[in-house]
């Protein structure tokens, strides 16, 4: 190859390579505006699903007879000690985004425990998928119990 024909061929190649690099980051901003739309989809049906939890604590006070293992109490007050931890330390450290998210888990574990306490397994189960998945994930014992109450029935979780 001569070296007009290699200098041709290398500035070919350049504007190929800058082509496809503007079609990436093309592609890129579009599956970014498309993540923001499905997270905030995802955070408004959690919040929805908290608030009908609530409304269906106050007026569907459906219990069981069952008690909680030590082992799913202890995990889910595991877990709200170390979200309150982390929100504590988002506050010293006065990161805004960690403590919306802390204090968003904080309070759904809160009303995941008060749920499980007050023998409201149905509105637990609920509560529960209000959580990111990684938390969610992180607590296997409450997971798997929880299971057994997707719905309003009394031979539920036996």
């Amino acid at each position: 190859m001569s070296p007009e024909e290699r200098l041709k061929y290398f500035q070919d190649l350049s504007v190929s390579r800058e082509q496809e690099l503007h079609e990436q980051q093309r592609i890129n901003k579009y599956l970014t505006n498309e993540l923001t739309i499905h997270n905030r989809e995802i955070d408004l049906l959690r919040q929805l699903l908290k608030q009908s939890v609530e409304l269906l604590r106050q007026n569907l006070q459906y219990k069981y007879d069952l008690v909680i293992s030590k082992g799913i109490a202890d995990e889910v007050n595991d877990k709200v000690r170390a979200i309150k931890l982390d929100l504590d330390n988002a506050q010293k450290v006065k990161d805004e985004r960690a403590l919306r998210v802390h204090r968003r888990d904080y309070e759904i574990l809160e009303l995941l425990a008060t749920c499980l306490s007050e023998k409201m397994y149905f509105h637990a189960h609920l509560v529960f998928h209000c959580l990111d998945e990684v938390l969610r994930d992180s607590m296997p014992l409450t997971q798997q119990f929880l299971l057994g109450y997707t719905t309003l029935n009394k031979t539920s979780g036996k």
